[in-house]
This record gives C-alpha cells, sequence and structure tokens, in this order.
C-alpha cells in the first residue's frame, strides 16, 4: 500500500467518521425535539382536558339552572291558568246571572210593550171605529136629508120636457118615471103650452134634432124664475141666459145634474 492510497483511506475514514459522528448528532437533536414536542402535546392536552371539564361544569350548572327556572316558570304558568279558569268561571256565571236578569228584562219589557201597544192599538181602533160611526151618521144624516130633499124636489117640482115630438122622448118617460118625479109632462117644441106653468123646462135633444135658435126663442118667453135644461151630446151656447140655463150631455149626468139645478131654483 502507498502513502497515496493511505491517505486516500484515512480521507475516506475521516469523512464516514464526521458523517456518522453529525448524523448522530442529529438524530440526537431529532430524538430531543420529538421529546419536547410529546410533552408539549401532553401539557396541551391536559389542559384541554381541564377546559372540557370547566365546561362540563359550566353546562351542567347552566342546564340545573335553566331547568329549575323552567320548572317555575311552568308552575308560575300553572298557576297563572288556574287564575283563568277560575276567573273564566266567575265570568261565566256572572255572564249567565246577567244574561238571565237581561233576558228576563227584555221578555218583561216586551211583555210592557206589547201590553202597551195592545191597549193603545185598541183605544185607536176604538176611535177609529167610534170616527167611522159618527162619519157614517152623518154620511146617513145627510143622505137621508138630501133623500129627503130630493123626494120634496121631485114630488112639489114641475117639470115640462120639450121635444121634436112625441116619439123622440120614450126614454125621458121611463127615466122619470123610474126616479119618482111625480108632475111631468111632455110637448113638442111647436106646440108648448106650459112654459109658463112649469117650474122647469128641459129640452130633450138627445137625437140633436132641436135647432139651438128655436130653443133660444122659447128660453126668452119663460118668466125669470122659470129654470131650463138642455139634455143633448153637443155644446149649446145659452149666450145671455147663461145663468138660467143648467146642462147635462149624457145620461149618466142627467140625474145629478137635474136635481141640482132644482135645489138651485129652491135656494133661489
Amino acid at each position: 500500500m502507498n502513502t497515496k492510497n493511505l491517505i486516500k483511506i484515512i480521507l475516506i475514514f475521516l469523512v464516514v467518521s464526521f458523517f456518522i459522528l453529525q448524523g448522530y448528532g442529529q438524530q440526537k437533536d431529532i430524538v430531543k425535539d420529538v421529546t419536547e414536542r410529546v410533552k408539549i402535546l401532553e401539557g396541551q392536552k391536559d389542559n384541554l382536558n381541564k377546559l372540557a371539564e370547566l365546561l362540563k361544569n359550566d353546562f351542567e350548572a347552566k342546564k340545573k339552572q335553566l331547568d329549575t327556572k323552567f320548572i317555575l316558570k311552568a308552575e308560575e304558568l300553572t298557576l297563572i291558568a288556574e287564575e283563568i279558569k277560575r276567573k273564566q268561571k266567575l265570568n261565566n256565571w256572572i255572564i249567565g246571572f246577567l244574561a238571565f236578569i237581561g233576558a228576563g228584562s227584555i221578555v218583561g219589557f216586551f211583555l210592557w210593550i206589547k201590553k202597551f201597544v195592545g191597549k193603545k192599538a185598541k183605544e185607536y181602533a176604538e176611535k177609529l171605529i167610534e170616527e167611522a160611526l159618527q162619519k157614517e151618521k152623518q154620511n146617513i144624516l145627510e143622505s137621508a136629508k138630501r133623500q129627503g130633499e130630493e123626494f120634496q124636489l121631485k114630488e112639489k117640482k114641475s117639470i115640462l120636457v120639450v121635444s121634436l115630438n112625441d116619439d123622440s122622448s120614450p126614454f125621458m118617460k121611463d127615466f122619470f118615471q123610474e126616479m119618482g118625479f111625480s108632475h111631468v109632462s111632455y110637448e113638442n117644441i111647436d106646440k108648448t103650452t106650459k112654459l109658463n106653468s112649469s117650474d122647469m123646462v128641459l129640452f130633450n135633444n138627445e137625437a140633436e134634432n132641436l135647432k139651438h135658435g128655436d130653443i133660444l126663442n122659447i128660453i126668452k118667453e119663460t118668466k125669470k124664475e122659470i129654470i131650463c135644461f138642455y139634455f143633448g151630446p153637443d155644446r149649446f151656447d145659452s149666450g145671455e141666459f147663461k145663468n138660467k140655463v143648467s146642462f147635462a150631455n149624457a145620461r149618466v149626468q142627467l140625474y145629478g145634474n137635474l136635481i141640482n139645478a132644482l135645489r138651485y131654483q129652491a135656494l133661489l
């Protein structure tokens, strides 16, 4: 072995030894570092266990406190509910009592109203009946008076019916006979003899066969106190004799207008 090879071997040994020693130191440092980290983790674990214990104790305390509050609140709500039920029951009794009193009052009020209204209705009905009886009595008296007056007029007043001829007055004869007139005579317009011996002269022109001029001439010949009556469907102009002549244009008007004309003459 020469010197150069020996030197190489020594150098290699030294290098290997250096690396071995360095690796051992590094390994020793790594073990030391791991040991320290383990200790730190164990310390953190202890701290976490203590913190967990504290949190657990605090949770238990909070839970117990909440349970206590819940129980107290539940008991309070139960008391309130019972109080509400009690008051509700009392209110129901009060409402029922008031309803009974109110219903009794309402029934009594309606009974009073019914009695009052019945009394007033009876009084009002009696009043209406009395008024109706009085009115009917008055109507009967007035009717009797009118009938008595009409009877007197029909019994006492004399009427002359003037027509074109006897053939034109059959309705008139039946009418006066049915209506109960006692003194009625009939003449043709060209043969009048009783103008001033009658209370009324009635011109029967229902067939429109009398001339208005002839009628006016006859009216002029009658006395002032004699009243004239025109019966016909047409319009008759009595001229200066308007206060002396009465009219009827239809059969349904004849009786009423005739009686009114006789009544007017009686008043005059």
